[in-house]
């Protein structure tokens, strides 16, 4: 007789049916779970470096806590330390916000004008502000501090990608965080020269080519840096473990950097179209791996870059503001001067990278691209592209110094360590000095260069917060281009000539606000500048009296509405 044969399968050695529920669920967890050996770090490493971060930050605030102590009585403190021009951009932006737009107006040029301008970084800080009821400046300087704790770690983590040594990753971090160049050695030498390195010197310094000028200054650059550097390491993580999570995380910091800082999304494509050509050179075959997901990254920030596009065709004031604005480069030399022995110590770092010629490239070919971008690049924006170019050569140094420390002592390693930081240093230091001065001077050096004071009396400060209360979101303050830097972020109002780039044809309308102050033009003349540029108040202080002997209180046409000390604001009431 022939039994059945039996179909049910074998279940002896198979594990029950919730223990096989609980191993799925825990390889979905793995899956969704960013890990830290992905990033070849550990844990304890990265607590190391946030609490650098956090001291670091926490010292940069000294110069700010200095500002305020030395504020004499009479006078108000802005915040500020350098360029205060720029921030004063930025926190209008923010005042924008605050006031619920969603997207901003140029508030520093009088030309008619609808919102179209959508900044997210400085939407979301001023919403913030709103919300917390944390004064404007205060917050604006919690976020760079922030920022400045979260970018540390993360060029430690870029520096984890190509270097499996602490000493390596650490020196990094160190020279990236606290490096500069040789401005401050060209300074000693020649002070009056017109060119200098562009990290000190007694004319152009740019922040955002010198990480320790942006921790000190900036909280956009420090953004933009760490989504700059968040990118490349997301990156080069997909491209070693092929797991999706962080091809999207590189993604959607290439969509958020293509909005807060669009001039980095060059110097991301320059430098990925030349490391995919330096692979291929060195592999002889081409990585279509590594190129479809370069392609997807800069993809993402597509919705961005259009946006710009459109903004940039759609708004005349923009196109025209920066044509007449260009930020070009000095002459090469200045700008390699700018990281000084940096470049010694990169080099010992290029033979390991030659020697294996895998992602390393990557260190090679960022300030390659970045270079020939800001040297020959057809844009007005050459030197912007400088930005973040310290993070390649800081790891190709911290590489290079490990390989000649270990030829050391034990016992001296550390020494020669700090001493090497301490010879990358110079320039930040000549510039926080620099800083103290413009503090106790009020700036007075850059007056002339029409760079705005770091301190106001109070009396122009209130005055400028009862036109925030009372003057309403339209019409034109006719002031000083001193006073009106700083009124659009107090007072979120339009000012006839506040910026040297945001001001549409800046210098003419400095010509204009001459010929305005002075006796030369009658009340015909001076009536019809007024209905011509819409300006609903005129501002009158110190600054304003110093353009000419023009007495505003003489006219029939301008009410003063508020008054205290030598600031007085006339609203005007033409027939």
């Amino acid at each position: 007789m022939r039994f059945p044969v039996s179909r049910t399968p074998e279940i002896a050695n198979q594990p029950p049916r919730n223990v096989q529920r609980e191993e799925r669920e825990e390889r979905a967890r793995r899956l969704h779970r960013l890990r830290l050996s992905d990033y070849r770090v550990t844990g304890e490493e990265l607590r190391g470096v946030a609490l650098f971060a956090l001291v670091l930050m926490t010292l940069t605030l000294i110069p700010y806590v200095w500002g305020v102590l030395i504020c004499p009585p009479g006078e108000f403190y802005t915040g500020l330390l350098a360029n205060p021009d720029d921030h004063n951009v930025y926190l209008s932006w923010m005042k924008q916000a605050e006031m619920g737009r969603w997207r901003f107006l140029d508030l520093f040029t009088p030309e008619p004008q609808r919102p179209l301008f959508f900044h997210a970084f400085f939407l979301v800080l001023g919403k913030l502000t709103r919300l917390a009821l944390i004064p404007r400046g205060e917050m604006y300087h919690a976020a760079r501090v922030l920022a400045g704790i979260a970018l540390l770690p993360m060029i430690y983590l870029l520096a984890a990608q190509f270097s499996e040594e602490r000493r390596a990753r650490w020196l990094a971090v160190h020279f990236a965080a606290l490096g500069s160049g040789l401005g401050w050695l060209f300074w000693l030498i020649a002070p009056h020269a017109p060119v200098h390195p562009v990290d000190f010197g007694p004319h152009l310094v740019m922040p955002e080519a010198i990480t320790f000028l942006s921790l000190l200054l900036n909280p956009l650059f420090v953004f933009s840096l760490w989504l700059l550097a968040a990118l490349f390491v997301n990156l080069l993580v997909w491209w070693r473990t092929s797991r999706k999570r962080y091809l999207a995380i590189a993604a959607t910091c290439s969509l958020v950097l293509g909005n807060v800082h669009t001039y980095d999304l060059f110097i991301v494509a320059g430098v990925l179209a030349l490391y995919l050509l330096l692979r291929w050179g060195a592999d002889r075959k081409f990585p279509a791996h590594q190129a479809w997901s370069a392609a997807v990254v800069l993809a993402a920030a597509a919705p961005a870059v259009a946006y710009q596009v459109w903004y940039w065709e759609t708004s005349p004031i923009l196109k025209l503001g920066r044509e007449l604005s260009a930020t070009l480069s000095p002459a090469p030399i200045y700008l390699f001067a700018a990281f000084g022995l940096l470049w010694v110590l990169a080099a010992g770092g290029l033979g390991r990278v030659w020697e294996t010629r895998d992602e390393s490239l990557l260190l090679v070919a960022w300030p390659i691209a970045a270079f020939a971008l800001a040297i020959w690049g057809p844009w007005h924006f050459q030197r912007k592209l400088l930005e973040g170019v310290q993070l390649p050569l800081a790891i190709l140094g911290g590489m290079g110094a490990t390989l000649w420390l270990g030829h050391l002592k034990s016992d001296r390693r550390r020494i020669a360590a700090l001493l090497l930081v301490a010879a990358l240093m110079p320039s930040n230091v000549f510039f926080v000095g620099r800083c103290l001065e413009n503090l106790a001077t009020n700036n007075a050096a850059g007056i002339p260069a029409l760079m705005p004071p770091l301190r106001y009396s109070v009396s122009e400060v209130q005055a400028m917060d009862w036109l925030g209360r009372n003057g309403g979101q339209r019409g034109v303050v006719l002031c000083s281009p001193f006073v009106g830097s700083y009124l659009p972020q107090r007072a979120g109002m339009q000012v006839f000539a506040g910026h040297w780039s945001e001001t549409v044809d800046f210098k003419a309308k400095l010509r204009d606000l001459a010929w305005f102050y002075s006796l030369r033009p009658s009340e015909p003349e001076r009536m019809q500048f007024l209905r011509r540029w819409r300006v609903r108040y005129l501002f009158h202080g110190p600054y304003e009296a110093a353009l000419g002997r023009y007495q505003p209180g003489e006219n029939a046409y301008l009410l003063p509405v508020f008054q205290d000390g030598p600031v007085t604001v006339y609203q005007v009431r033409l027939p």
